[in-house]
C-alpha cells in the first residue's frame, strides 16, 4: 500500500513538473510573440516613414527637375533675345535719329516763322519805344540756337553752326536799319504818315536799330532750362562743375570782335576762327 502511494506521488510530481515546464515555455512563447508584434509595428512605423520620406525626395527631385527645365526655357528665350539685341539696338538708333531729326526740323521751322514777322512788325507796324524794344527780344529769343539742347542732345559743333546760321542772318537783316549815321539817338516817338504807319527816315531806322541794340543780350528761357539741366546731370554723374556757357548775339559778337587785334599781330590764326567769329569780323563796324 505505501508502495503504490509512492508511486501514486511520483506520478503526480512528475505531472506536475511536466505542466510547470509546459507552462513556462507557453509564457516564453507568448512574451515572445508580444515582442515580435511591437518588432513589427516598429518596422512597419520605420517603412511607413522611409515611403514618406521618398515621397518628399521625388517630390523635391520633380521640383528641382521642372526649375531646371523653367531655366533652361529661360536660358533659351535670353539666347534668343540676346540674337535680337543688334538688331534692336540699331532699330533704337534709327528711331533716335529719326526722333531727332523731327524734333530739328520743327524747332528751325517754328524759328524762322516767328523771326520775320516780328522783324517785319518791328520795321512797319510798331511805333511805341517800348514795343520796339519788346519785338527786338522776341525776335532775338527766336533764333535757333536759342532752343539748342531741346532735342535731347548737347552737341557744341552743332550750337557752333546755329550761331554761324544766326549772325549769317542777323548782320543780313540789321542792314534795313543802318544809316549814315555814326552816333547812337536817344529812343523817341518816331513820326508816322496820315494812315499811323512809321515813316521810312533815318530816324525811324536809328530807332529801331537801337532797340536791336539793348536786347542782343536776350537768352531763352528754353536756353537756360537745358543749361541748367545740364550742369546739374554733370554735377551729379561726373562731380565736376558744368562749363557750357549761354549764348546770346550780344555775347558772340562781343568774342568775335576780341579776335580781331590777336589775328592781325598773328597770336591766332584764321584757319582757327570759327565761322560765326569770320561773320562777325567781317561785319565789324556794324557790330561796332
Amino acid at each position: 500500500m505505501k508502495t503504490s502511494n509512492a508511486l501514486l506521488l511520483a506520478c503526480v510530481t512528475g505531472l506536475l513538473s511536466s505542466g510547470c515546464h509546459q507552462l513556462n515555455q507557453l509564457k516564453e512563447m507568448h512574451d515572445a510573440t508580444v515582442e515580435m508584434n511591437q518588432t513589427t509595428k516598429q518596422m512597419n512605423e520605420n517603412v511607413r516613414q522611409t515611403n514618406e520620406h521618398v515621397a518628399n525626395t521625388e517630390s523635391k527631385i520633380k521640383a528641382t527637375n521642372d526649375s531646371l527645365d523653367q531655366m533652361k526655357t529661360l536660358t533659351e528665350t535670353l539666347s534668343d533675345k540676346m540674337d535680337t539685341l543688334p538688331e534692336l539696338s540699331r532699330k533704337t538708333d534709327e528711331l533716335t535719329r529719326i526722333t531727332s531729326g523731327l524734333c530739328q526740323g520743327s524747332r528751325q521751322a517754328l524759328a524762322e516763322q516767328s523771326r520775320e514777322p516780328l522783324l517785319n512788325a518791328l520795321t512797319f507796324k510798331v511805333i511805341e519805344t517800348a514795343d520796339k524794344v519788346v519785338h527786338a527780344a522776341k525776335y532775338f529769343k527766336a533764333f535757333e540756337y536759342q532752343a539748342w539742347g531741346i532735342c535731347g542732345t548737347l552737341d557744341l559743333e552743332e550750337r557752333d553752326i546755329l550761331k554761324e546760321s544766326a549772325t549769317h542772318e542777323f548782320f543780313l537783316a540789321v542792314q534795313r536799319f543802318v544809316t549814315d549815321s555814326t552816333l547812337p539817338k536817344i529812343l523817341t516817338k518816331v513820326k508816322t504818315d496820315g494812315a499811323g504807319q512809321p515813316v521810312q527816315n533815318d530816324e525811324q531806322k536809328d530807332a529801331n536799330f537801337d532797340a536791336i541794340a539793348l536786347t542782343m543780350h536776350i537768352q531763352n528761357h528754353l536756353q537756360e532750362l537745358v543749361l541748367a539741366k545740364n550742369k546739374k546731370e554733370v554735377e551729379e554723374s561726373q562731380g565736376q562743375v558744368a562749363t557750357i556757357p549761354g549764348v546770346s548775339m550780344y555775347t558772340m559778337i562781343v568774342e568775335s570782335l576780341a579776335l580781331n587785334a590777336p589775328i592781325n599781330s598773328g597770336a591766332v590764326k584764321l584757319a582757327d576762327v570759327k565761322h560765326y567769329q569770320k561773320i562777325v569780323l567781317e561785319n565789324r563796324e556794324t557790330a561796332i
